[in-house]
């Protein structure tokens, strides 16, 4: 995923590579979004998931980071995947019946970020727990959830304009300000949370 320091995309910094002490700021609900694969048009619902790092950029604020995900919680899916190298555990089957996004919110990581093909962004490759000592980030960010299924205008309001684009395109945002939703299927609900585990 591609991210810069500011809505200005002629200018923008890159936080460096490696490991950094990050904290989960947003997790944004994007409907359902077409893109190309194989020169077939697919279609499938989108997460956004944002996080702020400890590394400050020239004018010190810290820099935040993103990865977009299909909402799925297959064996195989890259967000169980990717959620349960940052737990440390899988998930049992009553967690995974029961889980919910939301739960990320203010969670820990220890984010590995790498160099993109092209050599000029950032990507957010995989997250674990934090290592022993190190301290909690305390976000200066806006922290929220943003789901088409209970929406908010107010927390709309505070996604970038760009997203707000991709989230607008969707048929869920359409049914969210011309008439009911239909539930995405994601399988995604509410769970509690061991001690040692981030989420």
């Amino acid at each position: 995923m591609k991210f810069s320091a500011s809505n200005d995309t002629k200018e923008f910094e890159n936080p460096s590579v490696g490991s950094h002490n990050a904290t989960m700021i947003q997790v944004i609900d994007l409907g359902t979004q077409v893109q190309m694969w194989e020169g077939e048009e697919k279609r499938a619902n989108k997460v956004l998931l944002v996080w702020e790092l400890d590394e400050k950029m020239k004018d010190g604020r810290p820099f935040v980071v993103h990865r977009e995900f299909t909402t799925s919680l297959h064996e195989k899916a890259s967000l169980r995947v990717f959620l349960e190298g940052w737990r440390g555990a899988k998930f049992t089957s009553d967690q995974l019946n029961n889980f919910s996004l939301e739960n990320l919110l203010k969670a820990s990581a220890l984010l590995s970020l790498v160099l993109s093909k092209n050599g000029k962004y950032v990507n957010v490759s995989s997250a674990s727990k934090l290592m022993a000592g190190m301290p909690k980030i305390v976000p200066v960010n806006p922290v929220f959830y943003f789901d088409m299924e209970n929406f908010k205008q107010d927390v709309f309001n505070q996604i970038w304009p760009w997203v707000q684009k991709k989230i607008q395109s969707s048929p869920q945002y359409e049914a969210c300000i011309n008439g009911p939703v239909d539930p995405v299927p994601d399988g995604l609900g509410d769970t509690g949370n061991d001690d040692d585990i981030p989420f």
